[in-house]
């Protein structure tokens, strides 16, 4: 039996949740990717995940990765990842990633409606995942882990506006960006290259501190 790689392993992800998101959904698909799932824990990918994204950060050194099926057996959470410090777990929700994957893509086309402009703090967001559209759903999986020790963590706790009506949509936006930072870092260490380079992102913090 040939040793489950991440590569492999992700493109199978891919090709069952593109079947699953298909308005004629085949009968067991739902079934097929928590199998996946399944067989993912059960290989080395789930604790390498950990050990190269989250282990790292002081304070998780015993914290584990999980990818997870459906909870309903018809359909998979909108989130990507799931922070559980009780259990020292971050849930990885394939199809939730894959999910988001499509919504940056489609995050450029919105940015240029009126109604992205309603909300600074919506429109910054959209602007954020347009960039996070031009990477491969590949990295999007590795910024989702991040985003799960964002979570996890609480990094948007300092910067958190409880009277604010927005305050939940700028915590996602915050975990959202400091997992974007924190995979920068990761590739250009791990490889030597620059993601914004590679896939021509157009983003820079400064420029979105308030909305003024």
């Amino acid at each position: 039996m040939a040793i489950r790689t991440l590569t492999t392993t992700w493109k199978q992800f891919e090709k069952l949740a593109e079947r699953f998101f298909h308005k004629k959904q085949p009968k067991g698909i739902v079934g097929e990717l928590g199998e996946l799932a399944r067989k993912t824990n059960e290989s080395r990918i789930a604790d390498a995940l950990a050990s190269l994204l989250v282990i790292p950060y002081p304070g998780m050194e015993t914290v584990q990765v999980r990818f997870i099926g459906s909870e309903d057996g018809k359909d998979f959470p909108a989130w990507m990842t799931l922070a559980v410090p009780e259990e020292k777990l971050i849930k990885v929700n394939a199809v939730g990633v894959l999910r988001v994957a499509a919504e940056c893509r489609a995050a450029a086309t919105l940015l240029k409606t009126p109604e992205a402009r309603e909300s600074f703090v919506k429109y910054r967001k959209l602007a954020l995942m347009t960039e996070l559209g031009k990477l491969p759903t590949r990295l999007l999986l590795f910024l989702a882990v991040l985003e799960g020790v964002a979570r996890y963590k609480e990094v948007s706790k300092a910067d958190k506006r409880p009277t604010s009506p927005e305050a939940p949509e700028n915590d996602e936006y915050l975990n959202l960006l400091w997992a974007f930072k924190e995979l920068e870092i990761f590739i250009t260490e791990t490889t030597g290259t620059s993601i914004r380079t590679e896939f021509n992102l157009l983003w820079y913090e400064a420029e979105w501190i308030n909305g003024k």
